[in-house]
Parts: C-alpha cells; structure tokens; sequence
C-alpha cells in the first residue's frame, strides 16, 4: 500500500503493523463479568472454578452426541442426566460456600454497622464494582499500573528501534 508513485508508506499500512504487533505481544485481557466471576464473587474457589470447567465439558459432550446420533435429537440420555445431576449438585455447592461466605463477614463485621450495611449492599448489588485494570504479558497477569506502563514503554521503544 504505497501512495501513487511514492515510497512512503501510507498510514493505514504502519497503523495495521502497530495494531497487529500490540495485540500479538500485550493483549489485553479483559475481566470477565460474569456472575460466576472469581474476581467479583470471593466465595468461588479454585475447586469451584474446575468443577464448573468439569460441568461444561460435560455439557459440550452432551451436545456433540446430539450432533453425531441422528436417530437421536436430544442426545445421549445418560451424558444428559450425567450432565443435569452435576449441574444440580454444583449450584447446591455453590449456593452453600455463598452462604458461608456471608455469614462469616456478617460474623466478622457484628459490632461494625458500616461494614453491616456495605455486606448488606453487596449481597443486594447495590454497590460500585471496581474493576483493576489486567493484561497478560509473556503469560503472566499484570495487575499493577506501574509495571503495565513499563511494560507499554518496553514495547512501544523496541519498535521505535525498529523500524
């Protein structure tokens, strides 16, 4: 993509390279907001999290077997009743640990009305998330600002340098 006759390229070519060269080497990694959300949710453990991994592996075998069986629309009757009964006892599980979550900073803050009422509101959603901003670099999560404006500065020199 030059310019007619020229050989300075234009500047839709470098803002391609760039955009490419940023996302290739310092992808954002944008929180999930869900509501099965570690981050937003503390009660969800590293149990919890592969057990719900387990679930939906469970749940993308059921759909393949609806896919692969013709005779069959809903699938393989014993991967879908496997499937329902792990669901079933996960939320169960879940809804527990949510509990006990609570009641022990109800249990932890009882003498604090402040600290009461802002539990109070987190259980309702009636409070202001705050989402730390995250990117991975080289694999690893980097949630402080001063090592992710390092790591942009990095960057942004060594394709100075090259170019």
């Amino acid at each position: 993509n030059f310019v007619e006759g020229s050989t300075v390229p234009t500047f839709e070519t470098f803002f391609n390279t760039f955009t490419n060269a940023v996302d290739k080497n310092c992808k954002l990694d944008k929180p999930k907001v869900s509501k099965r959300n570690a981050i937003s949710n503390p009660w969800i453990t590293d149990s919890i999290v592969d057990a719900i991994e387990h679930k939906d592996m469970l749940f993308d075998d059921w759909i393949k077997s609806t896919k692969s069986d013709e005779f069959r629309p809903h699938g393989n009757n014993d991967l879908e009743m496997k499937f329902k009964a792990y669901r079933k006892c996960l939320k169960k599980i879940i809804k527990s640990q949510k509990n006990s979550y609570y009641c022990s900073k109800l249990a932890e803050n009882s003498g604090n009305l402040k600290k009461t009422w802002e539990i109070i509101n987190q259980l309702r959603g009636k409070y202001k998330k705050s989402i730390k901003p995250q990117f991975v670099v080289d694999g690893v999560r980097v949630l402080e600002r001063r090592l992710i404006a390092n790591k942009f500065n990095e960057y942004f020199n060594s394709i100075a340098s090259k170019m």
